[in-house]
């Protein structure tokens, strides 16, 4: 079994002191409009200290390069709605998890869910 998440991180200061969490979710929700595959099962996100912004999306199967460009797109997206993000702080990780919802790790702020 694979585990694909993937984990958007940018490097930030104190990413809620700059950022409102609503406006922070409205962008993701907005930058994702249209570009969740079909084989996308979950994408959360979470503001970690350190500071981090980490968007993890879990899938079916491994993305290919043009897949995992739509998801480096759907970042910039985000990064470009708030002058306190550069896109130099983003790093995407994938993984693949064909687990059940109850055996994945859940972060803070689900903003997708596939029907199962």
């Amino acid at each position: 079994m694979n585990k694909l998440n993937i984990a958007l991180t940018l490097n930030l200061d104190n990413l809620y002191g700059m950022v409102e969490r609503n406006s922070l979710l409205l962008s993701i929700q907005r930058a994702l409009l249209f570009n969740i595959l079909a084989y996308i099962r979950f994408i959360f996100i979470e503001v970690e200290k350190g500071p981090f912004l980490k968007i993890w999306i879990y899938s079916d199967k491994e993305l290919n390069e043009s897949e995992k460009e739509i998801y480096y797109s759907v970042a910039g997206e985000v990064v470009g709605d708030f002058t306190e993000l550069n896109n130099q702080d983003v790093e995407v990780l994938f993984f693949v998890d064909q687990s059940n919802f109850e055996n994945i790790q859940k972060l803070t702020n689900l903003v997708y869910a596939r029907y199962e």
